[in-house]
C-alpha cells in the first residue's frame, strides 16, 4: 500500500483583515473583498473565499482565487440587490488549506438605486470635443 508522505511545513495562517465595500464598476449588485497576506511556510497557491445571504446557514457559494501570486482581493458579482451577505476566506498552499477569517458582512446596493444609476445620462463638452456617457458607471474619456 502507498501512504504519500505529508510535506513539511504548516498549513498558512488565518487570513486577516478581511474587509467587505459595495463594489460599484462590475456586473452589479456586487461586492469587493479585500484581506491581509497570512503567514505561510509555502507559498500561497490561492484564497477560497465563501459567501452567503445573512441568516442562511449554508455555504453554499465558492470562489476560488489564483495567481502567481494569488491576488488579495476579488469582487463578488451578481448578488441580489439590497441583500446582506456573509463572506468569509482562507488561505491554500501544498500543505493545506488554512483556517477561514472571521465573517464579514455587508449589504449590497438596492435595486432602486442602481436601476436610477444606470439610466443617469451626462455630458461633458470641451472646447475641441463633447462626449456623452449613456451610464455613469462607465468611466468617459476624451
Amino acid at each position: 500500500m502507498f501512504c504519500p508522505i505529508p510535506k513539511a511545513g504548516r498549513i498558512p495562517s488565518q487570513v486577516t483583515g478581511l474587509s467587505l465595500s459595495k463594489a460599484v464598476l462590475s456586473r452589479l449588485p456586487a461586492l469587493q473583498a479585500t484581506w491581509n497576506t497570512p503567514q505561510s511556510d509555502e507559498p500561497i497557491s490561492q484564497y477560497h473565499l465563501q459567501y452567503r445571504i445573512h441568516g442562511t446557514t449554508s455555504w453554499g457559494s465558492q470562489h476560488i482565487i489564483l495567481g502567481s501570486p494569488p491576488p488579495q482581493t476579488t469582487t463578488i458579482e451578481n448578488l441580489a440587490a439590497g441583500t446582506e451577505y456573509n463572506v468569509r476566506v482562507r488561505a491554500v498552499s501544498a500543505v493545506g488549506a488554512g483556517m477561514w477569517s472571521a465573517v464579514q458582512t455587508e449589504r449590497t446596493y438596492k435595486s432602486e438605486f442602481l436601476s436610477m444609476i444606470q439610466t443617469i445620462s451626462v455630458s461633458v463638452w470641451q472646447p475641441s470635443s463633447a462626449i456623452r456617457c449613456n451610464n455613469i458607471l462607465q468611466l468617459c474619456r476624451l
